[in-house]
């Protein structure tokens, strides 16, 4: 089915089952999923309606789209013919997999035509949002969390008392884990880009206000701000077109003497923004690059982009099974890090080896307890999940750890090696002879691979790491079957 006219669409990705989602509003006005799998017999892209048997789609809107980890379940919210905030969720429930419905604005104002909703999800109270805007010209919230007697959506009016939301435009979100606060940002009807914030503060909860674009150029009529967060350096970041169709920047840093809004004009000395359209935007982790991207007066996607030093790899985009305890997933991201910290350092990998290694890190890895009594862990080639045998793997100790982690890692990067070839009678590592079989540091079709050579980076000098791989050599080895998945096999 096509996408009708005047719609974008939304994506989400699930780690563990390592699916890439798009949802985009038919030609029938029916919410529309085109999801990737890595399935038997090739790669493909899949279909499913998830509003089947509901509410429409209103015309002229779009769509977002939220995962939450801890439950499994996608959600995806549109407004509906009838001006309310439909959701499609989808959940792994006994008897078989289905999109449900629910509409999280019921009972409260309808949504304001022409304009679409933002999302996001604040995982320090594991809270769902959306926000929209409704026919009184407020920013409305719907938020869902799990409270002793039913789950339910309830309400907020996070604009109240504030400047208005200006006709055919819609809002943008995002949320600062490091204060934990949420945000949300809109063209008021000044054509002033205005903030919502939310935090925890003593005496109570509130939503406050901020003009982010107070004193700068104002926002071009019938278009939407966009948003994003750099965690390298705290700073939180506003996109938006303004009345001399440039893409400007406010931006928000915690800065010594007060925290303030700046100001910036990616697009300057640039191809300017074609009338009647809003920005993307999104940051890249491994080279730690912020872009933007917009519709140029010459019709063409154009992209400002800025670099800023260093790397940003938190891990918090890791996700982690339930039965994983909070101790385990602690040393899990310890043992990480320490394994990342090591290889940066190392000579053992190329700088594209290293560099595809980093951005894997910065992908969303789910980690899964694996069962298998004779393995330490496994991941798919390509994959974005690891499992780990927490009773095998973990009492081996930390350099084990470390070591399999690293190794399960590269072959997330999508990096390989064939089976490790064995001594045959009357030969061993004692003299090497790489064209038969395969010895630790014999630079070899096995030892001479990426995830082989990333696990001499992790410990001690590198006479410590050849004995320990040496010793290891008789005790486990990585297979990777038909489907992919590499599993390092052991002996203990």
């Amino acid at each position: 089915m096509k996408a009708a006219a005047g719609t974008s669409p939304t994506s989400w990705y699930t780690a563990n089952d390592d699916v890439q989602h798009i949802a985009y509003v038919g030609t029938d006005q029916a919410i529309h999923e085109a999801f990737f799998r890595f399935a038997p017999g090739g790669f493909r892209w899949e279909h499913n309606i998830p509003s089947t048997g509901q509410i429409n789609a209103a015309s002229r809107t779009s769509p977002t789209s939220w995962y939450t980890a801890n439950d499994d379940v996608q959600h995806i919210a549109y407004v509906g013919t009838d001006q309310q905030i439909h959701e499609a969720f989808f959940r792994f429930a006994p008897g078989g997999f289905r999109w449900e419905h629910n509409i999280p604005s019921a009972g409260h104002v309808k949504v304001a035509a022409g304009t679409s909703p933002t999302s996001w999800v604040t995982p320090a109270d594991n809270v769902q949002h959306i926000a929209y805007v409704g026919a009184d010209q407020q920013i409305h919230e719907a938020f869902f969390r799990f409270t002793p007697g039913g789950f339910r959506w309830e309400h907020n009016i996070p604009s109240a008392g504030h400047v208005k939301v200006a006709a055919g435009t819609s809002p943008t979100s995002w949320y600062t884990a490091n204060d934990d606060v949420q945000h949300i940002a809109y063209v008021g009807t000044d054509q002033q880009i205005h903030e919502a914030f939310f935090r925890f503060a003593p005496g109570g909860f509130r939503w406050e206000h901020n003009i982010p674009s107070a004193g700068q150029e104002k926002a071009a009529a019938g278009t939407s701000p966009t948003s994003w967060v750099t965690r390298s350096d705290n700073v939180q970041h506003i996109a938006y077109i303004g009345l001399d169709q440039q893409i400007h920047e406010a931006f928000f840093q915690f800065a010594p003497g007060g925290f303030r809004w700046e100001h910036n004009i990616p697009s300057a000395e640039h191809v300017k923004v074609a009338a009647g359209t809003s920005p993307t935007s999104w940051v890249t982790r491994s080279d730690n690059v912020q872009h933007i991207a917009y519709v140029g007066t010459d019709h063409q996607i154009q992209e400002a982009f800025f670099r800023l030093p260093g790397e940003d790899l938190s891990l918090d985009y890791f996700t982690f099974a339930g039965d994983i305890s909070a101790a385990n997933r602690e040393k899990l991201i310890d043992r990480h890090k320490f394994a990342l910290s090591r290889v940066s350092g190392c000579n053992n990998l190329s700088p594209e080896e290293r560099r595809r290694l980093r951005q894997t890190y910065n992908r969303p890895i789910y980690h899964t307890t694996l069962n298998n009594p004779n393995a330490n862990g496994s991941a798919r080639v390509g994959g974005s999940q690891l499992n780990v045998n927490f009773g095998v793997l973990f009492p081996q100790g930390d350099e084990e750890i470390s070591q399999t982690l690293i190794h399960e890692m590269m072959h997330c990067a999508g990096f390989t090696h064939p089976t490790r070839r064995d001594p045959p009678p009357g030969s061993s590592c004692a003299e090497p002879n790489p064209v038969v079989f395969d010895c630790p540091n014999d630079n070899g079709m096995y030892y001479g691979t990426p995830p082989l050579r990333a696990e001499f980076c992790i410990a001690g000098d590198q006479s410590d790491v050849i004995s320990r791989l040496e010793s290891k050599a008789g005790e486990e080895s990585c297979v990777i079957d038909e489907d992919g998945v590499a599993t390092i096999h052991t002996t203990i």
